[in-house]
């Protein structure tokens, strides 16, 4: 293998590796973003009233 070889190598698997880290984090932030949406608090709500730990602490601070 030559120089070149190894180059084109290095700079494709460095692309991939960009390319799949630029994945992850847009997929990320679009859940994390969502989280504060009202779709995101309606979902959540029968979660966390029914829930025996957390729902009296629900009744008091709604």
């Amino acid at each position: 293998m030559n120089n070149q070889t190894i180059s084109n190598t290095h700079r494709d698997t460095s692309l991939g590796y960009k390319l799949g880290v630029f994945g992850v984090v847009i997929t990320l932030l679009w859940i994390g973003i969502f989280k504060f949406t009202p779709t995101e608090a309606a979902l959540i709500e029968p979660l966390v009233v029914n829930h025996p730990l957390i729902g009296w602490v629900y009744n008091i601070i709604s």
